[in-house]
């Protein structure tokens, strides 16, 4: 009795201890089981190393190579560079009597700058007794987007608020991306006796005063590709006088008619330091009011006021309709067309230095 007795504690407790191992087999079973369910689960998701925000943390301290690339918008945040180096291959001229913007270019100690190390060259410039600028620094830097070619890729200009010609005159750089670079590709200067301006579609108009009696214009075109294409420059003489003793006529006598005659002169072409382009001439009469004269008989062929004209030589005149086509076939010749010329003009935005 007291062996069965003991054969039934013995064989429950092997019956406990097999129920025991089976338990534990079946939870770690059970857990293997949820952990490949797990994984597959989560098959084909990138699930990142650390949270948003700490993401966001590591992009502010280390920019990706492509937000660390030369762009206007990293041009203006202080990081992006613009660059010399097309305007100085292209544009630039070095001649003895430089433009203003030249002559500036010349001095600048780098080709490529971030606008506050731009800013920072410039007042250097201004403050060398040895350049000869007005007193003064850079007061203020602006800039806009424009669309030259109307192409959809956008450039921009910066302007500059400087003693560049005198005190509170400014210079514009006009620049466009090329080769993963900002590109200064044109530059003009404005100051109180001459203002130039562009507009959205890269049309660059601008004029001034040449003296008491003799005001200029003059307009070109930046192209899509960033190329500057020349238009034409117009002088207004309102003393004809002037005109002629340029000419080599002196003591010209206009009192035996009425009204003003206002010459206009001409060039298509650019005159560089070895040559004058061609200049051609026209007038029209004026009222004391600067209103046209409109009703004089042959005006161009057989009238008193073409028999003075007439008496300065090697001043080649053409009627005034002839003159405006010139103009006009320029313009259309460089793609300025009427959309172009009346294209937004630019809205100007401060960039905090």
């Amino acid at each position: 009795m007291k062996k069965r007795r003991r054969r039934q504690r013995r064989a429950i407790s092997v019956a406990v201890i097999v129920i025991a191992i089976l338990m534990i087999i079946g939870l770690a079973g059970y857990l293997f089981l949820q952990k490949n369910n797990n994984q597959d689960e989560t098959a084909g998701i990138d699930i990142p190393a650390t949270s948003s925000t700490e993401t966001t943390k590591s992009d502010e301290a280390e920019p990706s190579s492509e937000t660390s690339e030369n762009t206007y918008e990293s041009l203006i945040n202080g990081t992006g560079k613009l660059s010399f180096d097309y305007y100085k291959k292209n544009v630039y001229i070095d001649n003895e009597y430089q433009s203003y913007q030249d002559e500036f270019v010349s001095k600048l100690t780098k080709d490529d700058y971030t606008i506050s190390e731009l800013v920072e060259d410039m007042n250097a410039i201004f403050s060398n007794p040895d350049n000869y600028y007005a007193e003064g620094k850079v007061e203020s830097v602006e800039y806009a987007y424009l669309d030259c070619g109307n192409d959809g890729n956008k450039e921009m200009v910066l302007r500059f608020t400087c003693p560049i010609v005198e005190e509170a005159s400014s210079i514009e750089f006009i620049l466009k991306e090329m080769d993963e670079k900002i590109q200064v590709v044109y530059s003009y200067c404005n100051w109180s006796r001459s203002e130039t301006s562009i507009n959205y579609q890269g049309f660059i108009s601008g004029g001034g005063s040449n003296g008491a009696s003799n005001h200029g214009y003059d307009c070109g075109i930046i192209k899509a590709d960033g190329s500057y294409s020349y238009g034409y420059y117009e002088e207004e003489e309102s003393d004809l006088s002037m005109l002629a003793y340029r000419y080599g006529v002196e003591d010209l006598d206009t009192s035996s008619l009425s009204g003003n005659i206002v010459v206009y002169s001409l060039q298509t072409e650019k005159s560089t330091a070895d040559k004058m382009a061609p200049i051609v001439f026209s007038y029209l009469v004026y009222d004391d009011n600067y209103n046209e004269i409109t009703d004089i008989p042959n005006l161009y062929t057989d009238s008193d006021y073409q028999r003075l004209i007439d008496t300065i030589p090697d001043a080649q005149f053409i009627p005034y309709d002839e003159f405006q086509s010139k103009i006009n076939a320029k313009l259309d010749s460089i793609g300025a067309t009427q959309a172009v010329i009346g294209s937004n003009q630019l809205q100007y935005n401060k960039i905090n230095l």
